[in-house]
């Protein structure tokens, strides 16, 4: 059946130009800005940086969400991404907006299958001259082609029950990662600082970008790490690869399994993210590296992850729009622990580092399962006639 989108909507969410800055303050409804809407079924709400509360909840948005909501942005460089809405207590503010189905005609979630596997597509829609953008209007505008409910739900069933065990690996290691730090708290918290980064480590460096005007130095076999993927926590793949040509006529530099990586630049709130690598990967020009022994690096990455907001501060005022420097990050006071409280720390942590690598391999290879599934299903490629709608 063919429909203008427009046709389907029975909602549209968006209280875009209503971004009360001054009230971030109370822990109580989750902002998904940009940066969480990435392509998975819902948006990290442990990633979450703003809230709203309630006052302000109610005095200052439009329009509210419901849960299963679709989400899309359209502003900035990640525009024509989509997520669900994880619950009607999160608020989307600027730069995103959300639709509501006619659930007799569509339903929400084949909605969203739908819009990421046309993911490309979106992209032609591009209107921005300064940075990226889409109108809501060519959206709505669109014609699709979608099956019957029944067909539809089948649909739904599949890719669900991949990306539902997806989404459960993210909270285990979510999880895991929260149990590092609260063994890391019960350990540290108390003592006093009594020393810098660099006291503990062997080499906090950055590194750089092989030229992109040469194709030999690029989609080789080495990994290349931009500052915009510490948006994960652990890091187990990087989006681009060089060539050894490209590392060698380059200043990027090689960091290695277990370094710990923090953005020293980027857009919105990537600045002062920091990761745990978990394989080898050159590394960009706003990319730091801290690099030393294996219970140093664990120790310093289970501290710098709960300081992000510290790392803002100190580089707001290094450019225009805020820098870190490995200066800063060197010279940035943390606790020195023995050699002892470093390995008996090591021997807790890194068990469940190794945990959080097995689950986050086993969720990148369902993620390709499914992205592999996704566009025969929405095409019609594959015959799902004979399954079973489970009750």
């Amino acid at each position: 059946m063919k429909y203008i989108l427009q046709e389907c909507i029975t909602d549209i969410i968006d209280n875009r130009g209503k971004n009360p800055k001054n009230y971030y303050l109370k822990e109580k409804h989750p902002v998904i800005d940009n940066y969480l809407i990435k392509g998975d079924l819902y948006p990290n709400l442990n990633e979450v940086k703003r809230y709203i509360d309630e006052v302000t909840y109610l005095k200052f948005l439009r329009t509210y969400l419901e849960k299963d909501d679709v989400l899309m942005t359209l502003v900035g460089n990640g525009i024509a991404n989509v997520s669900l809405a994880p619950s009607k207590t999160v608020v989307i503010i600027q730069n995103t907006i959300a639709f509501r189905t006619d659930k007799s005609k569509l339903l929400q979630r084949y909605l969203y299958y739908y819009l990421k596997n046309i993911y490309q597509e979106l992209l032609n829609f591009n209107r921005g001259s300064s940075q990226p953008s889409i109108k809501k209007t060519d959206i709505l505008a669109m014609e699709i082609n979608i099956p019957d409910i029944q067909t539809q739900q089948k649909t739904v069933n599949i890719l669900s029950s991949l990306d539902e065990k997806i989404e459960l690996n993210n909270k285990l290691n979510d999880n895991l990662e929260q149990l590092i730090v609260n063994l890391f708290n019960m350990k540290f918290a108390d003592y006093e600082k009594s020393g810098k980064i660099s006291e503990i480590c062997e080499r906090v460096y950055s590194g750089g970008t092989p030229s992109t005007k040469k194709q030999e130095f690029w989609n080789g076999e080495l990994n290349w790490l931009s500052s915009g993927e510490t948006r994960d926590r652990f890091i187990i793949g990087t989006e681009k690869y060089i060539t050894q040509l490209g590392a060698d006529n380059s200043s990027t530099k090689l960091a290695h399994k277990y370094d710990v990586v923090i953005a020293s630049a980027g857009q919105g709130f990537t600045r002062g993210q920091t990761s745990l690598l978990l394989l080898d990967t050159y590394i960009n020009q706003s990319v730091i590296a801290i690099t030393g022994t294996l219970s140093a690096q664990i120790y310093v990455f289970a501290n710098l992850i709960q300081r992000y907001k510290e790392m803002r501060i100190l580089s707001d005022g290094t450019s225009t729009r805020g820098s870190l420097t490995t200066k800063i990050i060197s010279g940035m006071d943390i606790y020195i622990p023995t050699q002892a409280e470093l390995d008996e720390f090591l021997e807790i942590a890194l068990p469940i580092i190794n945990q959080i690598e097995l689950l986050s391999r086993e969720q990148k290879a369902l993620v390709d399962i499914r992205d592999c599934l996704l566009p025969k299903l929405m095409l019609g490629d594959m015959d799902i006639s004979e399954i079973e709608l489970e009750v």
